[in-house]
C-alpha cells in the first residue's frame, strides 16, 4: 500500500514459495488476493483482475460464503470501476456487499459500499449514492481501517463533484481529510496524488 512494489514483490515470492511446499490451500487463496492489490496498485488492472479471480475460485471452493470470496469480489469490482464498467462494477460490488453482510465483515461491507456509492453516482442516482457513502463511513469508522477510510474520502470528493457537476467546497474537504490519513499513513504516492486533485481544484476556482 505505500507503494514499495519491489520489496512487496520479494515478500510475496517467499509467501508463494512456502504456501506451496506446505500445500496450503486456503493461504493459496490470499496470495492471490495479495497479488491482486499489489497488481492493482501499480494501476495493472487486467492482472489484477486475473489474481482476484484466482482467488475467487479457491475462496468458492472451500465454501460458497467466506471472506476470501467478499474479498475477491470486492477487489474485481474495484477493478471495473477503474476500468470505467459501472455496470460490472455495480454487479459486483452488491454481490460481495451480500457476502461480507452474511458474514458479518464490516471491513469489506464498508469498501463495497463505497464502490457502489460511486458506482451510483455515475448513474445518477443521488439519493443511494449518498446513503452508501454514510453506510461506508459508518463500516469504515466503525473497524478502524485508515487506508479504506482515505479511499473514501476521495470516493466521497469524486460523488459530490459528479452529482453537482461541479467541484464544491465539500469535495475540497473531502480531499483535505484524505490527505491527512495518507499522510499518517506514510502513503506518499497516494498523498501526492490527492494534493494534485486539490491543486486542480483551486485552478478551477480560481483561488
Amino acid at each position: 500500500l505505500r507503494h514499495q512494489f519491489r520489496d512487496a514483490s520479494t515478500c510475496l515470492d517467499a509467501a508463494l514459495t512456502a504456501i506451496e511446499k506446505a500445500g496450503l490451500v486456503r493461504e493459496k487463496a490470499i496470495f492471490f488476493e495479495y497479488s491482486g492489490w499489489w497488481q492493482f496498485e501499480q494501476k495493472h488492472w487486467i492482472a489484477a483482475k486475473e489474481a482476484f479471480r484466482r482467488a475467487l475460485e479457491i475462496g468458492r471452493r472451500l465454501s460458497p460464503a467466506n471472506d476470501l470470496v467478499s474479498q475477491s469480489l470486492r477487489g474485481l469490482a474495484e477493478c471495473e470501476a477503474s476500468l470505467d464498467d459501472w455496470t460490472e462494477a455495480t454487479r459486483l460490488a452488491r454481490e460481495g456487499l451480500e457476502t461480507a453482510i452474511q458474514i458479518g465483515e464490516r471491513a469489506e461491507a464498508g469498501s463495497m459500499y463505497r464502490v457502489l456509492a460511486r458506482a451510483l453516482a455515475h448513474d445518477g442516482d443521488r439519493e443511494e449514492s449518498v446513503a452508501c457513502l454514510a453506510k461506508a463511513d459508518e463500516c469504515l469508522t466503525a473497524v478502524g481501517d485508515v487506508y479504506e477510510l482515505a479511499r473514501l474520502a476521495l470516493a466521497r470528493a469524486e460523488v459530490l463533484e459528479k452529482l453537482d457537476g461541479t467541484q464544491s467546497r465539500e469535495s475540497l474537504l473531502a480531499l483535505d481529510d484524505a490527505a491527512v490519513l495518507f499522510q499518517r499513513l506514510g502513503a506518499h504516492d497516494q498523498l501526492s496524488e490527492t494534493r494534485w486533485l486539490s491543486i486542480a481544484h483551486h485552478r478551477s476556482k480560481g483561488m
